[in-house]
């Protein structure tokens, strides 16, 4: 279900950027990341999904003051040292094979230098 969503969440969005905002929120809400325990133990586990889960309620990117609701708890996270890296690292991951679904590849050619094709 949750990669489903990410997937709507960037297709859905005008600009990248925002999408990818919107889809590191769903991530930090939906999964166990084992860099914010390290640093924030499981209270600090289950404030920065309670946070993401907030800001994903309150209309996430669609709402208007989304940016400056983002700047608070990204500023609450940093109080409290912490670091969603694991929901960035798939973050980075889905937004590989975002990239990766949208390249044609033919069979490498002369003509065709190394056969990728956007």
């Amino acid at each position: 279900m949750a990669g489903g969503v990410h997937v709507e969440a960037m297709s859905a969005a005008t600009k990248i950027p925002v999408a990818t905002l919107q889809a590191l929120f769903l991530l930090i809400a939906s999964v166990n990341d084992t860099n914010v325990v390290h640093r924030g133990g499981s209270d600090g586990s289950e404030l920065a999904k309670n946070r993401a889960a907030f800001f994903l309620n309150a209309g996430g990117t669609a709402q208007p003051d989304w940016l400056d609701l983002a700047k608070i708890i990204h500023s609450e996270f940093i109080a409290r040292n912490l670091s969603a890296g694991g929901s960035d690292d798939l973050l980075a991951g889905t937004l590989f094979v975002h990239d990766a679904m949208r390249l044609e590849v033919s069979p490498i050619s002369a003509e065709k230098g190394n056969g990728a094709t956007y």
